[in-house]
């Protein structure tokens, strides 16, 4: 496999890779030509400040093997890849005239599946429709591969095109994907292009398994895995001055291929829109993500270095409670070391003050700071009014201030009764 490298920093090269989900990725990295390798271990975080051994991390039992230890290359074979298996990949090695060195590459691993897409959407009889086996990288053992169609599940033709095309006629209903050469196995899911009405292309994509941000997606026939998103951090931990690679990342591989959103200190950044961020560690610094149409549903932040950043973790992101209730809604909070807390509380865009000082709340708010670094409001007999986006402010020296956004949804509703006048 012929690997695409960059230049990196602190002199090393950082090779972008892309696989395909369900196939095997070999990371083949030189050593100088006048060491004798006698030991190797490829890591992707740290464990108690050391390099984890792949070969010891669960989620990798039975895919990773490692090989050239008594060759002049450092080789790590990743089989059956999945979503969870993005991220940057490093490597040390003992030889028989040194102790333990670090390799001067580390290797940047993203994974794609393949996606049919139909265009357009509707059209009339005799006019033509593409489709387009696409992915959301460009493979680097296979960039220009050859595409294999499949109608109906019976083979179609090959080409070096991506794309097919035909002619729109009246008829039933046909099924179509896609795969590559090399991989014939490793299929897309189908799509189905409905043709049996003139005055309407219906277009089914059917998928073996669909990830989703929100749990409500109902899809009959197809099993719908609900995920969250979380931020990973490689390496680990992180010095300062270093380096830092952040993945936002899900249990299961999202269906639509989306766009990210990154977040510093809570602030969006304009870029950019891939699953991958890197930056220079800095101590005052939390990094989260999103996916791009869902901004709601932020990842919880990451510090780059400790607990020393601006940071607001809510225990519940969304509360319903009844009418006249009683509600808690609580956080924990982290700020960098050399600034002093002067204030704490919460607020709404309503109320954009201390509710506990508001003259509409302040009989029904109070704040409790149950342990350090953790804070609760109280809110008492509720009513729909309450209903809102509730944020935490912290408020220190130095005139430091950081709002935790977004917010904890609160809604508060009624017990309503409905009678069926046919019972």
């Amino acid at each position: 496999m012929t690997w695409h490298c960059v230049s990196g920093v602190l002199g090393q090269n950082t090779v972008m890779i892309c696989a395909l989900k369900e196939s095997s990725v070999e990371l083949t990295c030189p050593v100088p030509s006048w060491t004798q390798v006698t030991e190797i271990v490829w890591y992707n975080q740290r464990l108690n400040h050391k390099p984890y051994d792949l070969r010891l991390d669960p989620k990798y039992e039975g895919r990773v093997e490692y090989h050239g230890t008594t060759e002049k290359d450092c080789i790590l074979r990743i089989t059956d890849l999945r979503q969870s298996d993005i991220a940057t990949y490093y490597f040390r090695y003992k030889t028989d005239k040194s102790g333990w060195k670090f390799g001067s590459y580390r290797f940047t691993l993203s994974v794609t599946d393949l996606q049919v897409k139909v265009t357009p959407d509707t059209v009339a009889e005799g006019r033509s429709v593409t489709l387009t086996c696409s992915t959301t990288c460009t493979l680097t053992d296979n960039p220009n591969p050859t595409y294999i169609w499949y109608k109906n599940g019976e083979d179609l033709f090959s080409d070096s095109s991506p794309q097919y095309q035909y002619s729109v006629s009246r008829g039933g209903s046909d099924s179509y994907s896609c795969a590559l050469r090399g991989h014939d196995k490793l299929s897309s899911p189908k799509v189905t292009v409905d043709t049996s009405s003139l005055s309407c292309l219906s277009v089914t994509y059917s998928s073996r398994s669909i990830c989703s941000l929100i749990p409500s997606v109902d899809l009959p026939c197809t099993t719908i895995y609900h995920t969250d998103l979380q931020v990973k951090v490689t390496p680990d931990p992180v010095t300062e001055g270093s380096w830092v690679t952040f993945t936002c990342s899900t249990t299961c591989t999202l269906t639509d291929n989306p766009t990210y959103t990154w977040y510093r200190n809570g602030q969006s950044l304009s870029w950019p829109t891939s699953q991958q961020h890197s930056v220079w560690s800095s101590e005052t610094e939390s990094y989260s993500c999103a996916v791009k149409g869902h901004e709601d549903l932020r990842s919880p932040a990451v510090c780059v270095l400790g607990q020393n950043c601006w940071r607001v973790t809510y225990t519940k992101r969304r509360i319903c409670v009844l009418k006249g209730s009683t509600v808690n809604i609580s956080c924990s909070y982290t700020h960098p070391t050399r600034y002093i807390e002067k204030g704490l509380f919460w607020f709404t865009q309503k109320h954009p003050v201390d509710l506990s000082s508001s003259p509409e709340c302040a009989d029904r708010v109070k704040y409790n700071r149950n342990t350090e670094n953790h804070h609760t409001m109280t809110i008492t007999d509720l009513t729909e009014m309450d209903s809102a986006e509730y944020k935490f402010r912290l408020l220190t020296t130095d005139e430091g201030r950081f709002s935790g956004l977004p917010g904890v949804m609160l809604t508060v509703t009624d017990i309503l009764l409905e009678m069926d006048p046919t019972s």
